[in-house]
């Protein structure tokens, strides 16, 4: 299959000869292995505070993410900026997904961390609306 923009050309082979007297559907099944980008500079932002008056900004690169990925990425970057708990390998910031409701969720296991919501730009990927 080749293309260069929405319209799709396809060589079968051995060649299909159909009759011209009778009509033909065709069913194509596209797989593109989170080949799209859902990352882009224009929502890759994560802003938190580990005390309610410093702001960090976590910016993940562009690429194709799954939730899963966007909480590892996230929580790699909290690592780094020393915002975990390293005593009990835990992380004060979590994103995960509740499969029952099918919604996205920022748990927060600290009293003393925030999540803005209204700066971080990944908000309306993660499904979040202000």
């Amino acid at each position: 299959m080749t293309s260069s923009g929405t319209d799709w050309t396809t060589h079968f082979s051995p060649p299909l000869y159909l009759n011209p007297k009778r009509r033909y559907e065709l069913a194509v099944k596209l797989e593109t292995y989170n080949s799209i980008p859902n990352i882009t500079e224009a929502n890759n932002h994560f802003v938190y505070s580990s005390n309610g008056t410093t702001w960090k900004t976590i910016t993940l690169p562009e690429g194709s993410y799954e939730l899963v990925q966007i909480n590892t990425e996230i929580q790699r970057q909290l690592e780094a900026n020393g915002d975990w708990n390293s005593s009990k390998n835990t992380h004060y910031i979590t994103v995960g997904a509740n499969p029952s409701t099918l919604r996205i969720f920022i748990k927060i296991d600290s009293t003393t961390y925030q999540v803005d919501m209204a700066s971080s730009t990944i908000r309306t990927t993660l499904g979040f609306n202000l």
